[in-house]
């Protein structure tokens, strides 16, 4: 075998490789194109549906937290006007809870401050 046919037979079989070989890739680069444009609508798709979802659960709890505000409201105004709440000793105890807060607070910054210079 001389040069010549070694380099006819190598071309008659690399070109039609060759040409096989790229309409495969660009058939398959223009099937996975087409495969990731469905694939991201259906992406936004299910993120809008899912986005609907929340929204809906969302105004479906405020509904609940204020009906469930109503009725506490309801229910106060009337134990208010039954007389079943007395609204000047709730005042009071208010009163006194917060001194009786005012003095822990006290007891509590000497405690810190004692602590502090038992440790200096």
């Amino acid at each position: 075998m001389d040069w010549t046919e070694i380099i006819k037979l190598l071309l008659t079989a690399t070109v039609p490789s060759v040409l096989t070989y790229v309409a495969t890739k660009k058939q398959c680069d223009s099937k996975i194109k087409e495969i990731t444009i469905s694939k991201d609508a259906e992406i936004k798709q299910l993120t809008l549906t899912h986005q609907h979802e929340i929204e809906k659960l969302h105004l479906e709890h405020q509904l609940q937290k204020d009906n469930k505000s109503d009725d506490i409201t309801t229910d106060l105004t009337l134990k208010f006007l039954s007389g079943e709440l007395d609204l000047p000793k709730i005042l009071s105890n208010m009163n006194q809870l917060r001194d009786l807060q005012q003095q822990a607070d006290k007891l509590k910054s000497k405690n810190d401050m004692s602590q502090f210079i038992k440790e200096k």
